[in-house]
């Protein structure tokens, strides 16, 4: 069978509101109008969801970036720490091979003083 449109007095629109014209919706005009609303309520809805998602992803990878800077930021630490260990290491060596050979220099100078002093006491 053929459709029949209802037609049922609406709220004037903007346009037809200034020219004074005044019409009557149609069963088309209704479900057009209902259909419209129940995509907006949807799209309100996802773009809702879609937008937590968002914000929690975001708040998600600020945390996890907090993590690993502060484990960075502990490893760095532990790195220094390790090479002025290493530096503090290094220096005791040297040192002490310093002193060794200070030793071996007085100790090399002193027998050429003495080897020196025989020799002219001797002639």
């Amino acid at each position: 069978g053929a459709r029949r449109t209802s037609t049922r007095p609406i709220e004037i629109s903007g346009a037809d509101q200034q020219r004074g014209v005044r019409r009557l919706e149609t069963k088309a005009d209704a479900w057009e109008r209902a259909r419209l609303e129940k995509i907006n309520k949807w799209y309100e809805k996802m773009n809702k969801k879609i937008l937590e998602w968002e914000n929690e992803k975001k708040k998600r990878a600020a945390v996890d970036m907090e993590k690993r800077k502060a484990e960075l930021d502990r490893l760095k630490r532990m790195n220094l720490h390790h090479y002025a260990n290493k530096i503090e290491r290094i220096e005791d060596v040297s040192g002490g091979a310093r002193k060794q050979l200070e030793e071996k220099k007085k100790s090399e100078e002193a027998y050429v003083h003495e080897k020196a002093k025989k020799i002219r006491s001797t002639g």
